[in-house]
């Protein structure tokens, strides 16, 4: 059957390194799905032919003993192609939840920043919603970092370390947020000391 063999080469193409990129994956998944959907059909065929009234024919010859391996090997592969749809599934879910933390730290470090240069220049009562929204970002930072140290099985992680994220990205990152901590880190001692 052309479709089992079309879901063992999906599976096959992820035994093996590299890890596939998000898009690769959810391309694969729609394929999956597709004759997995077609392989159902098959198999709901060759029940209605192993049910049908007039197998007596395929008692003499063979054919319903051949039938049923064939219904059996049907089901077997299925169930391999399911349980692999559902584990690719998952990590297309990770990846676009681990996209999304992301472009919200982003978002949320670039407001930070200017917050911190805005509270540096005013008196301290200021300065306690910039340190707590700093400490946030750092513990969101965190949660990122232990996210993407997740291992894969199958999907490459975009945001560390990946093809598409460049180093010169993530060093740029790493510079606002070290250069935020600083910020704050200097004004405090700063006021310590003239205090």
């Amino acid at each position: 059957m052309r479709e089992l063999a079309a879901i063992r080469g999906i599976q096959a193409k992820y035994s093996s390194p590299p890890l596939k990129s998000l898009a690769e994956a959810e391309e694969d998944i729609a394929k999956l799905k597709a004759h997995v959907k077609k392989v159902d059909i098959y198999k709901v065929e060759t029940k209605n032919l192993l049910s049908d009234s007039s197998l007596t024919q395929l008692e003499k010859d063979g054919s319903k003993r051949r039938l049923s391996k064939l219904l059996k090997s049907i089901k077997k592969e299925k169930n391999g192609a399911k349980g692999f749809h559902k584990a690719l599934m998952q990590e297309v879910d990770s990846e676009v939840n681990l996209r999304l933390n992301y472009q919200q730290i982003m978002s949320g470090l670039g407001g930070l920043e200017q917050r911190v240069r805005t509270a540096s220049a005013q008196p301290p009562e200021h300065s306690p919603s910039c340190e707590n929204a700093l400490k946030r970002v750092e513990l969101e930072m965190d949660a990122l970092r232990k996210q993407s140290a997740q291992p894969r099985k199958y999907i490459e992680v975009s945001v560390d370390g990946s093809r598409s994220n460049s180093p010169n990205r993530r060093r740029k990152i790493l510079l606002r947020i070290t250069n935020s901590v600083t910020t704050v880190r200097n004004r405090r001692t700063r006021r310590h000391l003239n205090t």
